[in-house]
């Protein structure tokens, strides 16, 4: 039941207990929900390129998938992921930091998908690098969230700026109830290990260690777009712990 972290994290977000699901990691939460929400022929809705978990969840339920174009700086692009919206459509998934480009969603942009999405469609935003997103001075995503009618889910985890990959902890909040019990009774009873729990919870409280980190890597991750685009090459505008960057020439050399 993830009783101490659940305590935690509800503490420090104002969420309802309630509305807290535990995953291991953001991964299983998203195939949860296509398996909540999309039946053999439904349609989900994705950016790309974007995290290949979305196209391979669809295809693995047996859903039909469309894809929408990132803007120009790599992130999500609500015009584009609005107009890929059909009658067919049952799920959108959305990512506040795209990977592997960096892209941070503009506040505008995810708030014209929290009121524009159908509330007959299940709005996903994956908020995998949530941390990385406000230490650039982005919005707090689940503020931007509880203004939709229609029902949505967001997915963090510990796997990034807590770095605890290796033991796989995730974490959910829904705004619906139904849809609360219903990913209780489908996913693994056993899914978080009592160790994952037990470092999760240390590690969220080790609230100076992590502010250094995203601080290291915030000063790396300049030194590191400033030296490709001395080489010529072009890197997106990240605020992730990565780069991407766009050549005109064979990687080898550079």
């Amino acid at each position: 039941m993830c009783t101490r972290l659940r305590e935690l994290v509800a503490e420090a977000t104002g969420a309802p207990p309630e509305s807290l699901v535990f995953s291991a990691g953001s991964e299983e939460l998203i195939y949860a929900a296509v398996r909540l929400v999309l039946d053999p022929g439904d349609r989900c809705v994705f950016p790309t390129p974007s995290f290949p978990i979305y196209q391979h969840a669809a295809t693995v339920s047996g859903a039909d998938w469309g894809t929408a174009a990132l803007t120009e700086d790599g992130a999500c692009d609500a015009d584009a992921l609005l107009s890929a919206i059909d009658g067919k459509t049952k799920l959108v998934f959305c990512a506040t930091v795209n990977n592997p480009t960096g892209g941070l969603i503009a506040k505008a942009d995810l708030a014209r998908l929290a009121q524009e999405v159908p509330s007959s469609i299940l709005l996903a935003v994956d908020d995998a690098y949530f941390e990385y997103a406000r230490h650039a001075g982005g919005e707090d995503a689940l503020e931007i969230l509880r203004e939709r009618d229609g029902p949505w889910m967001l997915m963090r985890t510990f796997s990034k700026a807590y770095a605890l990959a290796g033991l796989r902890v995730g974490y959910g909040f829904l705004n619906d109830p139904a849809m609360v019990d219903a990913y209780v009774n489908l996913k693994p009873m056993f899914n978080v290990t009592s160790v994952a729990q037990a470092a999760a919870a240390a590690a969220w409280q080790e609230t100076d260690w992590r502010d250094d980190m995203l601080d290291l890597c915030a000063a790396q991750r300049t030194r590191i777009v400033e030296g490709l685009t001395a080489l010529g090459a072009q890197p997106y505008r990240t605020v992730a712990n990565y780069v991407t960057s766009r050549l005109d020439r064979p990687a080898g050399p550079v």
